[in-house]
């Protein structure tokens, strides 16, 4: 459209006007004044009709994604665009609802066999009670949202802020008491003769959520566990699981799912702590109706106390852990940390030139550890999934595909960065697959895709098994220019080695892409009568519209979804960039 008005403009601007036109011919004779007046008649329309092919051209450019179309992605001034339209979903919401969603909030169908509820959580306070901008979104106080289908159309939304312990004491003194893991200073400090550093740090509670034996719980790493209502999202408090914790110890936010033979499902999750410089690593097996630990085990790993275990995956007979490279800076935590200078996560320090190593837990508790170097350097948030296979020489295989980054930088943050973080190869994550042979304790690792992603999921079902599919929130262009921030929705072919895509929009950015299961999934192929079809289910995922500071709740159809939403919903509220979520099959919530 741009060019087509071009064209009319210089149509306007060098056609003269008909005074300007009699001037020039005034004095001729009527037959030459009648051919010049028909060849510019005849000059105009043809610019009318090369302006009309030219809007005819660009309106079918616009349905392709042609090269041309990429530009509105890695231009300088369209990533600059970006930047800011995502960093404005990192703003502070401390509006609570709790209201029905209908008419025309509702875009689409909900499909009707969608029954259950989206629990998701995220930071949503990025200030402390004292003023103070925090410049880590990781810091924020956690959010806890809840989208409920009853599987007649209707949605339920609800949301609530996480009032941890520690949340409670700072709002009843007016100030900001504890520390933040990623900033810097003591926010406590009332005069020159207080420490300008402390180690008091805040249990923010915002990282992941879990119904489990009708408890909801929110989920931070670095502290206990906070208990909610899952009716009223009310937060109960600071929660030892029975004891299972002692006061402040780490409980993950990151679990697995694991469906056994017997169709029994088993919650798997892990805590971490430090010994002196070593770590101390719990992992945890839950049945279904409790949260006391049907089996436990503990191993205490010498000089690794920081390799930073955000994740795990686990098989039929492992928990697979990846340690980062990654070591405390004491000289910069005495230097820098104790005046205050830096935070406490900027001592950690990412070694780049070294390899980290793949920890092989068994879940039989008479067999040992297993350690095993890394293929190449790497640092690891997230995994997708991992399992066992046997390979064409008979040996034993431990496949794992993650998200990879070639760097981490723990003082990275939002007055650091600007649009030019999404051009460094560093911090860009990409699916990667790990295949670790236990005959020969060597790993191997490929890249699956060069577009930047993150928050890996799969259909739950698959967990621990071999599977085909894995869906990502990822960048809407490959490569290395422009990889960020995700605007697209993918699912990845793990056999075919294709790709699937869904992409949001220039400034519209969704969060990770939940894997619900259809009701009804049996393959119509008949050489695999009564077999699932693995990617017979329904992704949800937030969008955050930056354009008009908006949120959204999009369901895609998991088989199609480049085909776009089958239903969008309209919510009532903005909701901040977010991190973990969950699905609770059958739950609704009580009026």
């Amino acid at each position: 459209h741009a060019l087509a008005l071009s064209a009319f403009a210089l149509i306007f601007v060098f056609y003269p006007s008909p005074s300007t036109l009699a001037r020039g011919l005034r004095g001729g004779s009527p037959r030459l004044r009648a051919a010049a007046l028909g060849r510019e008649q005849k000059h105009l329309r043809g610019c009318l009709r090369e302006g009309m092919r030219m809007v005819r051209a660009s309106e079918a450019k616009a349905e392709e994604p042609t090269r041309e179309a990429t530009k509105d992605y890695v231009s300088q001034r369209a990533m600059m665009q970006a930047y800011d339209t995502w960093q404005s979903g990192y703003r502070t919401m401390k509006s609570e609802f709790d209201q029905v969603i209908k008419g025309n909030s509702i875009i689409g169908e909900i499909p009707p066999d969608l029954q259950g509820t989206l629990f998701r959580n995220g930071p949503a306070i990025f200030e402390t009670l004292s003023g103070k901008k925090l410049i880590q979104p990781f810091d924020g106080d956690g959010m806890a949202v809840r989208i409920s289908f009853e599987g007649d159309g209707s949605v339920r939304f609800t949301n609530r802020l996480i009032m941890t312990d520690n949340l409670k004491e700072e709002l009843e003194a007016g100030k900001a008491l504890y520390a933040a893991t990623f900033s810097r200073g003591n926010p406590n400090r009332e005069s020159l003769l207080s420490p300008p550093f402390s180690l008091n740090f805040k249990n923010v509670a915002n990282t992941g959520i879990i119904l489990w034996a009708n408890e909801l719980y929110a989920l931070w790493e670095a502290g206990n566990p906070h208990k909610m209502d899952p009716h009223t999202l009310e937060t109960i408090g600071s929660d030892t699981l029975t004891d299972l914790l002692t006061k402040g110890e780490a409980f993950a936010a990151h679990y697995r799912i694991m469906e056994t033979d017997e169709e029994k499902k088993k919650l798997i999750s892990f805590g971490t702590g430090s010994k002196g410089l070593d770590m101390d690593l719990r992992v945890f097996e839950f049945d279904p109706e409790s949260m006391i630990p049907s089996s436990s085990r503990r191993e205490v790993l010498p000089k690794k106390g920081f390799a930073f275990l955000h994740d795990f995956v686990v098989t039929a007979d492992y928990y697979v852990f990846h340690l980062n490279p990654i070591v405390l800076d004491l000289k910069k935590v005495v230097s820098e940390f104790f005046l205050g200078r830096c935070a406490i996560a900027e001592c950690l320090k990412y070694q780049g030139d070294q390899k980290g190593e793949w920890l092989l837990i068994p879940r039989d508790p008479n067999k040992e550890r297993i350690l095993i170097d890394a293929a190449v350097p790497q640092f690891i948030f997230h995994h997708g999934n991992a399992f066992q296979r046997t390979n064409e020489k008979g040996e034993m295989e431990v496949v794992v595909d993650h998200v990879g980054l070639k760097s981490f930088d723990f003082s990275m943050n939002l007055d650091t960065t600007d649009w030019r973080y999404f051009m460094d190869p560093g911090p860009r994550a990409v699916l990667k697959r790990t295949v670790i042979n236990l005959n020969t304790q060597k790993a191997t690792m490929e890249v699956v895709s060069e577009r930047g992603c993150e928050f890996p999921q799969i259909n739950p079902s698959k967990t621990g098994k071999p599977y085909r599919y894995i869906y990502t929130a990822a960048s809407a262009v490959e490569g290395i220019r422009g990889w960020g921030p995700n605007r697209a929705i993918q699912k990845y072919d793990l056999h075919t080695r294709t790709e699937s895509l869904w992409v949001a929009g220039v400034n519209r950015f969704p969060g990770e892409p939940i894997f619900v299961p259809k009701k009804t999934t049996k393959n119509s192929d008949a050489e695999k009568e009564g077999e699932e079809e693995e990617d017979a289910g329904y992704i949800l995922s937030l969008i955050y519209d930056g354009e008009d500071s908006t949120s959204s709740l999009v369901i895609l159809d998991a088989q199609k979804i480049e085909n776009g939403p089958i239903a969008e919903i309209i919510l009532p509220t903005f909701i901040p960039h977010g991190l973990h979520g969950s699905w609770a099959e059958g739950f609704l919530a009580r009026s």
